[in-house]
């Protein structure tokens, strides 16, 4: 949407929108004219750079997060974690039989030190089912699996993959980039923890010379991997705009990034997009109902590391937080996702009914749950967790956790749009007399799980809550 067309809705009084249409108005108003979430991101990008957590440019970017939201007005502080810190070191892939070919292969987050060589076994894209059907065969071998899942299939996370092969006995992993450009792709393969084995990943092409090849003839691959690992320590940046009742309204993003590239879209868009919505909302400069709470998490991509230390620092957040909205890889804003709350579908429906004029949309409001982000441990936990859907251009997507997410790749018109509309829908909920939104209990937690097909997910990564 453009800055024109949001100014002449302004000006028209927002008259479908039965909401604080005040507050609305400025909000609206300062994102078309002043946002400054564009820049922010330009400064993590250009400024700070990746944010590996536990490195120099990780807690520059602490640093920096904190300046800007206590500029805001905010009342911001550092919630120190331990956690267990991982940097890649030197790394030789080749394939030595039935010819010599150096590979250009990235080491996975968490993966150890390692030499190993052997016999390359073709996992398809490393599903439970394809892990049996290829039973003994994957014992003392190197484990080829393709990144995502099958057509139909749910999604299956690379943490999975590895389970599945140290499992079968496999004494590496190597997983196939499904995206085209010669890029292998970052990623954590075990979840807080070192992985047992070596996890590596390479190109779409190369994966699929080494597939072809191995379909007709065994194929040898020598692995040799370095890194560095060991407890250390980071910091999550929260801070608050004290509401009137003892109820929060939660927002968060990971502020962490990978190091190959500047972590322009996983997860600069989301962080930039929460500190504008801090911004336009501290602009109001009346006390919301409800206290806002803006988390910027650390250690997301070593496994979701800074959201679950905020939950065991504090021991009252299922009482105390109404809601958690998530944001991760934001592109285009369409609707609402809510994890597994149901029960919030008719009031997120009728808001992005009333939000139509940012192109939201009752159609694409969902309540399927999903994992892998922050919102994960508060959605366990029985917190009612959303986010926005807002999908990622072609040119963004098929950059991810690769060297090829920068600065370069984002959209101004989306962040500006996402953040305004993150900062509406948060003055909404800080501020509504009654919301459907309440606590699960850990029985309809299992539930849903259940319902949305994650139990065998979360049984792989040691992360199911039920028996």
């Amino acid at each position: 949407m453009t800055k024109l067309s949001i100014l002449l809705l302004l000006a028209l009084g927002l008259q479908d929108a039965p909401r604080d249409k005040a507050a609305w108005r400025e909000i609206f108003g300062s994102s078309a004219l002043d946002s400054e979430a564009f820049e922010i991101l330009r400064h993590l990008c250009d400024r700070i750079g990746h944010r590996l957590t536990g490195t120099d440019n990780g807690r520059r970017a602490e640093e920096y997060v904190l300046e800007r939201l206590r500029a805001y007005g905010l009342k911001a502080h550092h919630e120190e974690f331990e956690l267990l810190l991982w940097e890649r070191g030197d790394l030789a892939v080749e394939v030595v039989e039935p010819t010599r070919r150096r590979l250009d292969a990235i080491a996975l987050g968490n993966t150890p030190s390692a030499d190993v060589k052997g016999v390359v076994v073709d996992v398809g894209y490393g599903t439970p089912a394809e892990f049996r059907n290829a039973g003994a065969s994957v014992q003392g071998k190197i484990a080829l699996v393709k990144s995502g899942a099958p057509p139909g299939h749910r999604s299956v996370h690379r943490s999975e993959k590895m389970t599945l092969s140290r499992q079968n006995g496999a004494i590496a992993m190597v997983m196939i980039n499904g995206t085209p450009g010669n890029v292998p792709q970052a990623g954590t393969c075990a979840l807080g923890e070192l992985a047992p084995i070596p996890g590596l990943c390479v190109s779409k092409e190369e994966g699929e010379w080494i597939s072809r090849v191995a379909a007709e003839q065994p194929v040898t691959m020598s692995i040799s991997a370095k890194a560095r690992s060991g407890k250390g320590t980071a910091r999550n940046v929260i801070g608050d705009l004290p509401g009137t009742t003892a109820e929060v309204v939660m927002i968060g993003a990971h502020l962490d990034s990978w190091d190959l590239a500047q972590g322009a879209i996983d997860n600069g868009t989301g962080s930039a997009i929460v500190l504008e919505a801090a911004r336009l909302l501290a602009q109001l400069r009346k006390p919301p109902r409800r206290t806002i709470r803006v988390a910027l998490f650390m250690g997301e991509e070593f496994g979701l590391w800074g959201s679950k230390a905020y939950l065991k620092r504090h021991a009252d957040a299922r009482e105390e937080i109404v809601c958690l909205g998530n944001f991760d890889m934001e592109g285009k804003p369409v609707g609402f996702q809510l994890y597994g709350c149901d029960e919030g579908l008719p009031y997120f429906k009728e808001l992005a009914r009333d939000l139509r004029h940012m192109g939201m949309s009752p159609d694409a409001v969902t309540s399927k749950m999903g994992l892998h982000s922050d919102h994960q441990p508060f959605m366990l936990a029985g917190i009612p967790a959303w986010g926005l859907r807002s999908p990622l251009d072609e040119d963004q997507a098929k950059y991810y956790h690769t060297a090829g997410d920068t600065f370069d790749l984002a959209k101004e018109e989306y962040l500006r749009d996402a953040a305004a509309v993150v900062a509406a829908t948060v003055w909404d909920l800080a501020n509504a007399e009654t919301l459907s939104l309440r606590a699960l209990s850990k029985e309809e937690v299992i539930a849903r799980l259940e319902r949305d097909g994650l139990k065998e997910a979360l049984e792989l990564t040691g992360e199911w809550p039920g028996p």
